[in-house]
Formats: C-alpha cells, sequence, structure tokens
C-alpha cells in the first residue's frame, strides 16, 4: 500500500471511529492548525466528471504547469482523486498569491482557501506570456466554485436561522475585500448593471468584464454591463458577528442590523437538493416615462378619439418596460451554475414612440427650469458643504432627510419643441430658461432610455431535499437588481478615494457638492413594487424585521484568518486593475442619483396637513432619474462629478455658468484633452493639434487676449445638450475608462497642493485670508481652466493651455520645467465677479467671462512653483515671480 493511500485511510478510520462526519472535519474557517489530511471523499458523478474536464483544461491551458513551476508543486492533470488535492500543505508567497490565505489546492466550503480557485479567479494573477484564450471564464470559475462548495457539508446546522437566497458574488484580492486581509469572496444581495450600446465583453485576463465593445472600431461606445448572481444557503447574523462589512452605515445602527452570511453555493445536480436543475427568474420595469406623465396627466399631450380611447397606452412601451412583456429590456444569461443579467443593448439615449407616434409633455411658463431641464423636485441643499457652519471652522455637508422622494424623474429634457406650424417636426432650442423657469409655453418631445431595475430569484417550488428543510427550500428570496447608467471610470471606486472627502479627513474635501458615500452603506429597502418572478407575490417586504434595508451591502465572511503577507488596506498600493458590479462601487448620493435614487409612497399628514415623508417608508428605485439618464448626467459633470467614481467632473467646463452660491470647483481634474480642444484654443490654433469633442460631446474653456485683456471662453450649461450628443454619436467612452485610481488620485493630490499653495478666492471672488480653516479644494472659488499631463518636467510642458501672448510672444516661461520628475501644468484664475459673462457670437453655446488674476502651476504630489499673472495689460516673463 503506499503511504499517500494508507495515511489517507487511517485518517478515515479514526474519524468514523470518532463518529465525525468525514465531510465536516474542517470546522470554521480554513487555516486550522490541524496538519492531518484530510478524510477520503468522493464526488458525485456530475461533478466528477466536471473536475476531470476542468482538470484538463487547466492541463491545455498551461496552469498545471505554470502553477508546478512557479509554487513547487506537483500536480498531475492526470489524478482527478479529488482527496489528493485536499491535503494541507504551504504555498510560496510569490506575486499574485501573496494575498491567498490557505493551504490546499481545494479547501472545502471555501474558495478563498482553495489555491486553485486563487489561481484561476484572481486578477493578480497573471502567467507570463499567456494568451487571452489561456485564462478561464466564468464557465471554469462556475465548475471549480461547484466542486469547493459541494465539498461542504450541512449536517449540524441550526436550520431555523438559515435561509435560501441570491446573492451577486465576486472573487476579489485582498486590496478590495472589506476585511483586506486575504482575497476572498464578496457578496452583496444587490447587484449592478450597466447599459450600453453593444453586447458583453468579458476580458478573461483581468476576470471581469469591461465596458469597451469587441466590435473593432467603436471604442468610443459602450458595452453593456452584467452582475453575476448564484443561489445559496445564508445564515443570518446580527452586526459583523462572523462578517466584515465593506462600509458602515452612517447612522451607526449596524450592529444591531440583521445580515445575510453566505454559507454555501447551491448548484444543478446538488446532492443537497437530491440533484435538481437550478432555474434562476427575474423581473425588472422601467417606469420612468410611466411616472411622470401619471403626475403630470394634465400636461401630457394624450388626445382621445371619437371612440374615447387615448392614443398612448401608458401602461405600455415607453411608458412601462416590463422584462415579463419585452425581450427589449433584459436578458438572462445561465453560465453553469449562476446567472448573468444584463440590459439589452441598444441607443443610450431614443425617441419616445408608441405606434411610430412622438410622445410630447406640455410644459408652461409657470414650470421651473434648472440649466434647460424641467425641474420637477425641489431638493435643496443636501449633500452640498455648508457655507457658513457654527462653528465657523467647521466643515460639514448638509444631510438628506429624506423629505422630498424622486417619485417622478427629476430632471427632464425639454429641448425638443414641437413645431407649432409643422407638427411633425421638432425645433431643437439653444437654452429652454428665463429667470429660472421655461421660457414658453410648448411641447416638448420625451425621451427613453434602458435603466431599470428589478429582482433576480430561483424557483424551489418543485424541490426536494433530504437535507434542507422544507421552509427553508422553498422560500426563495430574490437578489435586488439594479440596471444603470454607464461608468465612466469602470477602474475606480469611491474607497480608492476617500482620502479626499471628509470620511478620512473632517477638516477637509475635494468635492463642494456630492462626495465618496458609497451605496454599500446607505441602509434603505429595494423597489417595494417590485414583483417576485417566481411567486407572483412582492419581491421584497419593508416591514420584513431588520433585514429590509441591508440589501446593498457588501460583505464577506470573517474568519480571522491573515495572508501574512503585507499590508493590503492602502488603494495607493492596488497593482491590479478590475471593475465590479456590486454596491460598493456606486454612489449612495441621491440628487436624484447616478446608480439609484429613492422613493416613497406613503406620505404622512404634518400638523399643517401637509404632506410629509419619512425615510423609513423610502425605498430605492430608478424612476426618480433623469429622463433620460444623460440629462442629469450634464448636471451632475457640472456639479462636480456628484459622485465622482462613476460620473466624470466637467465642473472646469461648465464653472462660468454656476450660481454664486453654488460655484462647484473642479474635484478630479479631466486634462484638456479628455475635455475636448476648441478650435481657437492655444492647444489648435497655435500648437496644430487638432480640434476634438470630449468625453461628453463639449469641449473645455480656454484663455484667450483680446483687447488688452484675458478672457475665459466656456461652454454654456444650458446650452449644452446631451442628449443630442448622445444621439448623434459624440460621446467618446475612450477618453476616461482606461483611468485608473492611481492616476486619478495624483491629478488630486496634485489639485489639493495648488489649492493649499495660492491665494484664497471665495465663490464671490474675493481674496481672503485662510484663518476660517476653508482653504481647501471645496471652497475654492479659483477656476481651473487649462490641465496637462506632463511626463518628464525636464523635457517641459507642450502648453496646451498657455496662449503665447499671455505673457512676451511664447509659452516657454510657462512650460520649461522649474520641478523635476512628472506632474501636471494646471492654469487657474479667478473672474472679475460671477456670470459677469457675454455671448461668444455666433457660437450658439460659448461665452466669454473676464478675469482678474491667472495663476500658472508646474506641480507634482511633491513639489509646486506657481506664478501669479494679471489679467489685463502686457506681462514680459521676466517680470514674473514664481513660488514653492
Amino acid at each position: 500500500m503506499k503511504r499517500r493511500e494508507f495515511l489517507s485511510k487511517t485518517a478515515l478510520f479514526s474519524l468514523l471511529l470518532a463518529g465525525l462526519n468525514p465531510l465536516n472535519v474542517f470546522g470554521s474557517g480554513f487555516n486550522s492548525a490541524d496538519d492531518s489530511i484530510p478524510a477520503l471523499t468522493a464526488l458525485g458523478a456530475p461533478l466528477a466528471s466536471k473536475f476531470k474536464e476542468l482538470l484538463k483544461w487547466l492541463q491545455d491551458n498551461g496552469w498545471i504547469a505554470y502553477l508546478n513551476k512557479t509554487l513547487s508543486l506537483n500536480i498531475d492533470a492526470a489524478d482527478a482523486d479529488i482527496n489528493h488535492y485536499l491535503q494541507k500543505q504551504q504555498f510560496a508567497k510569490v506575486h499574485g498569491f501573496d494575498d491567498f490565505a490557505g493551504h490546499r489546492l481545494i479547501e472545502p466550503g471555501y474558495p478563498a482557501g482553495s489555491l486553485l480557485y486563487h489561481a484561476i479567479a484572481s486578477p493578480r494573477v497573471k502567467p507570463p506570456g499567456f494568451a487571452q484564450q489561456q485564462y478561464p471564464g466564468i464557465a471554469q470559475l462556475d465548475v471549480l466554485e461547484n466542486i469547493i462548495y459541494g465539498l461542504k457539508a450541512m449536517d449540524g446546522e441550526d436550520w431555523n436561522n438559515m435561509v435560501l437566497a441570491v446573492f451577486a458574488y465576486e472573487y476579489r484580492p485582498a486590496y478590495k475585500t472589506p476585511h483586506h486581509q486575504y482575497a476572498d469572496m464578496v457578496f452583496s444581495r444587490t447587484g449592478i448593471a450597466r447599459i450600453g450600446e453593444y453586447d458583453m465583453n468579458y476580458d478573461a485576463v483581468s476576470r471581469c468584464f469591461i465596458n469597451k465593445p469587441v466590435v473593432a472600431g467603436k471604442t468610443k461606445n459602450v458595452a453593456v454591463a452584467p452582475a453575476r448572481y448564484g443561489l445559496f444557503l445564508a445564515k443570518k447574523v446580527t452586526g459583523e458577528t462572523g462578517i466584515s462589512l465593506m462600509g458602515k452605515a452612517t447612522d451607526g445602527n449596524d450592529p444591531s442590523r440583521s445580515f445575510l452570511q453566505p454559507v454555501r453555493k447551491i448548484f444543478s445536480d446538488d446532492t443537497l437538493i437530491n440533484v435538481n436543475k437550478l432555474t434562476f427568474k427575474e423581473y425588472h420595469i422601467s417606469e420612468k416615462l410611466y411616472s411622470l406623465v401619471k403626475r403630470s396627466a394634465n400636461d401630457f399631450d394624450n388626445p382621445v378619439d371619437k371612440s374615447g380611447k387615448p392614443r398612448f397606452d401608458i401602461e405600455k412601451p415607453p411608458f412601462k418596460v416590463e422584462s415579463s412583456h419585452s425581450a427589449n429590456l433584459v436578458k438572462s444569461a445561465a453560465i453553469g451554475s449562476s446567472v448573468l443579467i444584463t440590459s439589452v443593448p441598444a441607443p443610450l439615449v431614443r425617441l419616445a414612440v408608441q405606434n411610430n407616434q412622438r410622445i410630447f409633455l406640455k410644459v408652461t411658463k409657470d414650470d421651473e427650469a434648472y440649466f434647460s431641464a424641467l425641474n420637477t423636485a425641489h431638493v435643496g441643499d443636501e449633500e452640498v458643504l455648508d457655507i457658513h457652519p457654527n462653528p465657523p471652522d467647521d466643515i460639514v455637508r448638509e444631510v438628506n432627510d429624506y423629505a422630498v422622494p424622486r417619485n417622478v424623474p427629476m430632471f427632464v429634457n425639454i429641448k425638443y419643441m414641437q413645431d407649432k406650424k409643422d407638427p411633425s417636426k421638432l425645433i431643437h432650442l439653444d437654452t429652454t430658461m428665463r429667470d429660472g423657469h421655461v421660457f414658453d409655453n410648448y411641447k416638448a418631445g420625451l425621451f427613453e432610455d434602458s435603466i431599470c431595475d428589478g429582482c433576480v430569484t430561483v424557483d424551489t417550488a418543485l424541490w426536494t431535499s433530504n437535507t434542507v428543510p422544507h421552509a427553508v427550500l422553498k422560500n426563495c428570496l430574490p437578489a435586488f437588481s439594479i440596471i444603470t447608467a454607464p461608468d465612466f471610470f469602470p477602474l475606480v471606486d469611491p474607497f480608492d478615494l476617500l482620502e479626499f472627502d471628509l470620511a478620512a479627513t473632517p477638516k477637509e474635501t475635494n468635492f463642494f457638492e456630492g462626495g465618496l458615500y458609497s451605496l454599500c452603506s446607505e441602509r434603505t429597502a429595494p423597489n417595494q413594487r417590485l414583483v417576485n418572478p417566481a411567486t407572483g407575490k412582492s419581491a421584497f417586504d419593508v416591514n420584513m424585521p431588520n433585514r429590509a434595508d441591508t440589501f446593498t451591502a457588501v460583505l464577506c465572511e470573517d474568519i480571522g484568518e491573515k495572508s501574512n503577507s503585507g499590508d493590503f488596506s492602502q488603494p495607493a498600493d492596488r497593482d491590479y486593475q478590475a471593475t465590479s458590479f456590486l454596491p460598493d462601487v456606486c454612489s449612495g448620493i441621491f440628487a436624484p442619483g447616478w446608480d439609484i435614487t429613492y422613493a416613497n409612497d406613503k406620505p404622512q399628514r404634518d400638523m399643517y396637513g401637509q404632506d410629509e415623508y419619512k425615510k423609513k417608508d423610502s425605498y430605492l428605485s430608478t424612476r426618480g432619474l433623469g429622463s433620460p439618464f444623460a440629462e442629469d448626467m450634464k448636471l451632475c459633470a457640472a456639479m462636480d462629478g456628484m459622485w465622482p467614481a462613476a460620473s466624470p467632473d466637467a465642473a472646469r467646463t461648465y464653472q462660468g455658468s454656476l450660481d454664486v452660491d453654488y460655484r462647484n470647483p473642479a474635484s478630479i481634474p479631466l486634462l484638456d484633452t479628455e475635455i475636448g480642444l476648441h478650435k481657437e484654443s492655444p492647444a489648435c490654433a497655435e500648437l496644430k493639434i487638432p480640434e476634438s469633442l470630449g468625453w461628453d460631446g463639449e469641449q473645455g474653456p480656454f484663455l484667450k487676449r483680446k483687447d488688452d485683456r484675458v478672457l475665459i471662453n466656456f461652454t454654456d450649461l444650458a446650452s449644452a445638450d446631451y442628449i443630442e450628443n448622445a444621439m448623434e454619436g459624440k460621446l467618446n467612452m475612450s477618453l476616461l475608462r482606461e483611468l485608473t485610481s492611481a492616476e486619478l488620485r495624483a491629478r488630486m493630490a496634485c489639485l489639493k497642493l495648488c489649492i493649499k499653495k495660492l491665494p484664497q478666492i471665495d465663490f464671490d471672488q474675493h481674496q481672503v485670508e485662510p484663518e476660517n480653516g476653508k482653504k481647501i479644494v471645496g471652497f475654492t472659488g479659483l477656476w481651473l481652466v487649462s490641465a496637462e499631463k506632463v511626463a518628464n518636467w525636464g523635457q517641459g510642458a507642450k502648453g496646451l493651455g498657455i496662449p503665447p501672448d499671455l505673457a512676451g510672444s511664447t509659452a516657454n516661461w510657462a512650460t520649461m520645467g522649474r520641478i523635476s520628475g512628472s506632474g501636471y501644468l494646471y492654469v487657474f484664475v479667478s473672474i472679475t465677479k460671477p456670470k459677469d459673462y457675454w455671448a461668444d457670437r455666433p457660437s450658439r453655446k460659448r461665452k466669454l467671462q473676464s478675469c482678474s488674476k491667472i495663476y500658472v502651476c508646474q506641480v507634482n504630489e511633491q513639489q509646486i512653483a506657481w506664478t501669479e499673472l494679471p489679467a489685463t495689460g502686457a506681462v514680459q516673463p521676466q517680470s514674473l515671480t514664481w513660488h514653492s
């Protein structure tokens, strides 16, 4: 008898004598001090066959050879005896495996403790010379998950504390796990998919979905991004008992809240469910237009014919689009025993049409307009920094009290007016505003998009089990599914940038409005109007004790283990790039919101007989987002991004348009080449760089001398039209999708250093002393007009934003390096006074603003050299004083 066989059988015999279950010898966790060889066990026939296929795939694609060489292993692809993969051993802590904390090739019940799974699932593991096709897809990951979880016995469980629930889940390196100790499986009861124009694209090398279309020549466009879901047995826990949360609720009540902790995946042919098949079901609804016309019934242009039948049926698309009745909203793609939920590819913005007839909303001079958008709700100053706090050196943000639910789209595009002379034609308006109201009475054409929300579940009605109690088996809890706007920064999430907001630095923030509050910290129930497609009943119950408001929590099991290989808690040290579909990459700021917002159908009467709304009755919904989403995207971008990990910051494009009290300065600088180069800018006029459109189809500001004074030429926010840009294919995702957290952090740090060193200018454009403690990016009145990346200051900058006649007759004085290394060339201005601008004829959307002072900064994270110029009169370079 071979030694390995002898030891294995001896271990099994000892366990049987002790009356123990061979499948449950590992206990909780995967880093036990017990070095004995685990007991023999056998996979069921379907899993055993899949395991052989997986081993062959690993062999054929070079993975076994790579692991054997890199980690000094001796894996034999011909050996399909699962017991030989369960032996405890030590693994070398080489790069990619330094955040792996396990001690077995396969650890029953723990993908995070299984080296084979870590190797093929972690985006940090990239074998040298491997081609894209050698990396695993979702199918291989799913098979190995089923094997690992299938080896976990469920004997002795407290079934009174267990439920069957659907989770969105993904495997993450230690940098992005809630505990930051080791790579782990991370879960949420909410998944985030994103709309797009082309089919989904899985990047196997990075082990994630990317929004770059597979179709050649379409890099400017965007692919849909799915969310992946699986079915799990889960344990009810209170607070962080045995789990670790990514982000905590701001109310401090998480210790008393109930969460669900997944403990075992359920899969097709699982012996735990008597080898039943797994079939996912989904239901999603898009109802932005439905809610709008229901609220504005008198303004909805819906004439009735002689028989009394209205022209439009608002229960049907595009008013109300349900995935149960329409194939054009959501796709469900099963891969093994998991499912991908994704949007059906379509143009991002589409004309709202039913039966080939355009849909219109009547607007009047009494309607409020906000930078040319119809404004359906007044939300006040929530999520804005308090300009006059008490005590005066405090930095606080106005809190959202949820008193104004977003029951209808908060902002609606109304720039396409029906021609009164020829109703078949639309007139595109430059602006719709006059003194904060719509300028005239007219019919505005409406638009639709594919944003929606819903639920994902499994129909277990016909299942049987010899182990799982009937009450658990027959009550599958759905996951909440959000299908929302594209992520313009897919490689960045809020936690990467925390040091630039109040959560990490209570006295400082880069964000005047919005900020980095993540959806994973939000404690609001899912959409209460959703229907469970398996039962026909309500999918989510707001009255569900202690669990209704934790759906967006992101968590993993915390078994107290460590990889013992270093610190993985610093985002700046992250050495890989990957996207995510869990809520921690989403915004929890609702004004109205980027990924999701909230609604409330239960008004209460206050003491004056007026309706008031309470947070406890609020629920998450997409119906209050912009209609279409690109309308609010413009406003978010102009207000310094609002939710900066997804929405680009275009504040410096539009800063001249903003109100005096809300001068939202740039918080995450985009470069001149990313926001678009105007043909008259120094970059085009002097350096002969081709004119270009920015990520949003617009063009950035630039300086220009005229009549002995320097002016800013910028785009008027009310005249910019992202709907037009989207429909005409002017949006360009390729300009931003590759930006990393490290790059954005560097830009933000340099911006922060500049504001610390330059004179303090408030929103009213007064120079003030910094004694009030507000010399921070979020409160600066300086306008960042130009931003250029410099690879090596030893070779100088190009001077994309420096007019040659700004000082002397060339830009050499500004582009010649005065610091070393790489960095940025930032150009700031203070203006004469807010809104002191006029039209730049004949342009229909450009404005001119007079300057007061100009500041040119050469900067990196360690050094700065800056100088100040007057905006009037001739200036010679030799007269300038440079400061550090």
